[in-house]
């Protein structure tokens, strides 16, 4: 009886989008293990030295940014760098495209909030994580535009890209959307990871993704100022911003459609089989089982 093949043959198109996929899926698993390894580390350690100060804000914010950015992200990078892929084609847009971009983050993002409170019957709305507000400007608006887009959209985008532009972007938004680890959060992180991503592919650039993903997370941050600011119209005014920023979404949507290839249907099939892109988004929706 013929044994059954279960690899492709090495070099070929379908081995090579599952060695890409295996090797994104890994980096992406590196991540989160490292993070949540290291911050449980640190938070024994600080029980045992310091018990008063384990669970003071200030030290938690110490421990996640550690842990993220210290341990977590670096094996990551580690990970994706042992075989680089080449630097992304840098092009020439307009001016003004970044405006009609950010209209489209902001818009869009806005538009997912509310569809994802509407679904959820209010329950998608972020807790209050305690932080000094210092600090969680620090992490939200400086360190994680910094260290996600670098991640999502050079390194994890660029790895995926040879299987398809298009392909590349929606997987990597995915994955953008599980890494945020709230169903509160996902389709806001979905909706922000294909237009970030559409920038990133756009320009072939990453600044751009870095300014965009800071300015919206400030804009976020700030809203309870600018919302009691705007008082009464803020239904309106926000509305009026989802809509703008959805026809802006469908702007960027044609342009990078006209000027990406899709890739084959098949990538999608792989993706489940790659087993490691499955397992880092699998581990994400156990870890938030965990903390309820």
């Amino acid at each position: 009886m013929e044994e059954k093949k279960i690899l492709s043959p090495p070099g070929s198109a379908e081995g090579e989008a599952l060695l890409r996929l295996r090797e994104a899926g890994a980096g992406l698993l590196l991540w989160l293990l490292g993070r949540d390894g290291a911050f449980s580390l640190l938070r024994l350690g600080a029980g045992l030295l310091a018990p008063a100060q384990a669970a003071a804000p200030a030290f938690l914010w110490w421990a996640q940014v550690l842990a993220g950015y210290g341990v977590g992200l670096p094996l990551a990078v580690w990970w994706l760098l042992r075989r680089p892929d080449s630097p992304p084609e840098r092009r020439e847009r307009p001016p003004g495209r970044l405006a009609r971009d950010a209209l489209a983050l902001v818009g869009m993002c806005y538009a997912a909030n509310l569809l994802t409170l509407a679904l959820l019957g209010g329950g998608g709305e972020a807790a209050e994580s305690g932080e000094p507000v210092a600090l969680l400007a620090v992490r939200t608006c400086l360190l994680a535009p910094l260290a996600e887009e670098y991640f999502f959209r050079r390194l994890l985008l660029e790895r995926l890209r040879p299987l398809g532009a298009r392909f590349a972007l929606a997987a990597a938004a995915v994955c953008f959307a599980f890494f945020h680890g709230s169903a509160g959060q996902w389709l806001y992180a979905l909706v922000a990871g294909l237009v970030l991503g559409a920038v990133a592919l756009e320009t072939g650039r990453l600044w751009p993704c870095v300014v965009l993903h800071m300015g919206n997370n400030l804009l976020a941050l700030l809203s309870p100022l600018w919302l009691d600011w705007l008082g009464e119209r803020s239904g309106p005014v926000l509305a009026l911003v989802a809509a703008a920023g959805c026809l802006a979404g469908v702007s960027l949507a044609r342009e990078t459609a006209k000027a990406f290839p899709s890739g084959r249907r098949e990538n999608w099939r792989l993706f489940w089989r790659s087993a490691w892109l499955p397992m880092a988004l699998l581990y994400q929706c156990y870890a938030l089982f965990l903390r309820g």
